[in-house]
């Protein structure tokens, strides 16, 4: 479930900068937090990439430079 959507620049690969939290019922036991969810094109602009993250001190552009 999307909590939060955070405007992008359209000039990048960014498709989207979110927080979600999720719902199903392991997940939720396992992981109650809310998590970043960052998608972006890859280089070639075939296949989205998406990296979810906890840490929300840093942007999606570093969120994606690290991986």
């Amino acid at each position: 479930m999307i909590t939060e959507s955070r405007e992008i620049d359209t000039q990048t690969r960014f498709i989207s900068d979110e927080t979600i939290q999720l719902t199903r019922l392991y997940t939720f036991h396992k992981c109650p937090d809310n998590m970043g969810l960052v998608v972006c094109e890859n280089f070639r602009g075939v296949n989205a990439c998406r990296f979810l993250t906890n840490n929300f001190s840093i942007d999606a552009m570093s969120v994606a430079g690290l991986y």
